[in-house]
């Protein structure tokens, strides 16, 4: 039973393995210390042999522990039905949906920070000017968005930290107010985070339709179409396509995404 589930939720561990590794690399890269660096550079390893193992199938739950990865957490994974919602789209269909944090319940908030981190995977080392080589004004403003998106995410980050002090003082403490004011500052910063999201998006479905179009009325803005995508560290769909063809992909993503949170036009 436990390998049959954790071989049916084979993507959605993957995504927090990867997801876990992604920070102990940023981690070693910012880290002077040559001790501290070693001990680090242990832990990755750890992790890319977990990764390998999973592909292999031989992982079981008392490994997948130290991911805050439990049975009853892919067996409430299993029973959440917000899947379907996305049945009619091509790519976030395949997205496995998965909390922003343990205090996290919010499915809305759940799939988005889901589709955003699926996004720094799979699209964010395109938008570089390895792959995507674009003309000079076009190259400014893609170069804008690793910024936004590193912005963005810090505040989906905030936000958990936010539910988690709900549920602790919930627990522990006796200051109605206090929680009060959380529970106020929560909303505020709901509506927030899909304002910023919807923001986000619609600056990248707008940068993509201008080179798209500026292509169509006979300009070069994408000045090597036919190179190939190379996303290094990551299992991306688009890795090997041509530049042409991953920005075609991330066009459709990011079509589906606003179409999905139903974000009013900026």
């Amino acid at each position: 039973m436990d390998n049959t589930l954790i071989l049916k939720y084979k993507k959605f561990i993957e995504e927090k393995l990867l997801e876990n590794k992604r920070r102990f690399e940023i981690l070693y890269n910012s880290t002077k210390d040559e001790f501290k660096k070693s001990g680090i550079k242990r832990i990755i390893l750890d992790i890319t042999n977990d990764l390998k193992k999973l592909n292999e199938g031989n992982i079981d739950f008392s490994q997948l522990k130290k991911y805050n990865i439990k049975k009853e957490d892919l067996l409430k994974y299993e029973d959440n039905n917000s899947m379907e919602e996305v049945s009619e789209y091509r790519i976030l269909r395949n997205v496995p949906v998965f909390p922003l944090n343990e205090f996290s319940n919010n499915e809305e908030i759940n799939s988005i920070w889901s589709y955003l981190s699926f996004f720094g995977r799979e699209y964010l080392g395109f938008l570089s000017s390895q792959n995507l080589k674009l003309d000079y004004s076009h190259a400014y403003m893609r170069d804008k968005f690793f910024g936004d998106y590193h912005s963005l995410v810090k505040d989906f980050e905030n936000y958990g930290k936010i539910l988690e002090q709900i549920v602790l003082s919930s627990e522990n403490s006796s200051n109605k107010q206090y929680i009060e004011r959380l529970t106020n500052l929560e909303t505020k910063e709901y509506r927030e985070l899909i304002i910023k999201t919807g923001k986000f998006l619609s600056d990248l479905m707008s940068f993509i339709e201008g080179i798209l179009k500026a292509e169509k009325d006979g300009e070069t803005v994408l000045l090597e179409p036919e190179k190939i995508v190379k996303i290094e560290g990551e299992f991306s769909n688009i890795d090997g396509a041509t530049a042409e063809e991953a920005l075609l992909d991330l066009y459709e993503f990011v079509k589906e995404f606003v179409d999905f949170i139903k974000i009013p036009k900026f």
